[in-house]
């Protein structure tokens, strides 16, 4: 049951650095599709945790696949924003605009360490002798009685959201627990 609990923990984590990290990139100008290619950090760290956790060798494509990641994210932070603001961020300076993409890259670069916390703790479920799929279920129950009385509240204050924004994020949310599912059904 903890393994649930902090499996609930990581979902929540990484979903919120997922947001607050696209808000940096608005705020930075920068693509927000070129950011979420940072996410793909969970590459480097996965075998670096699962090395020290299990002893899993590292091999040579996981290698060769870290250190194209790392170049990757080296040009992207190098290449910053030359020039002007792009629109709709014309009032910030250049050092806030560079800030804001400095904190987007820190982000997204967490957002690649959550993933892989998460990953090593559907390994620990698994081996456990749990089910990954009902640990998803089970997770994303918690999440949802944690959240529920937030959007009552929101939606009883000054009815934030419509019924196209209730059915998208329903499906949304659907679709990443099937896909959660199907990944974790992979160990």
């Amino acid at each position: 049951m903890l393994s649930t609990f902090s499996f609930a923990f990581a979902k929540i984590a990484s979903d919120y650095v997922i947001i607050q990290s696209f808000a940096f990139v608005t705020k930075s100008g920068v693509n927000a599709g070129v950011m979420s290619i940072l996410f793909s950090s969970c590459m480097i760290f996965t075998p670096i945790i699962f090395y020290l956790k299990y002893g899993q060798k590292l091999g040579c494509s996981d290698l060769i696949g870290g250190l194209l990641i790392v170049v990757c994210v080296l040009f992207i932070a190098m290449g910053g924003l030359d020039g002007e603001p792009p629109k709709g961020i014309e009032h910030q300076t250049k050092e806030e605009t560079e800030f804001y993409l400095i904190l987007s890259i820190i982000g997204c670069l967490t957002v690649g360490l959550l993933f892989s916390i998460r990953s090593l703790t559907l390994a620990y479920i698994s081996e456990s002798g749990s089910q990954v799929m009902q640990a998803n279920f089970d997770a994303d129950f918690i999440i949802f009685m944690i959240f529920f009385p937030v959007w009552v509240v929101l939606q009883v204050k000054d009815n934030t959201f419509d019924l196209e924004d209730i059915f998208l994020g329903c499906l949304s949310r659907m679709c990443i627990s099937v896909a959660l599912v199907l990944m974790g059904m992979a160990f």
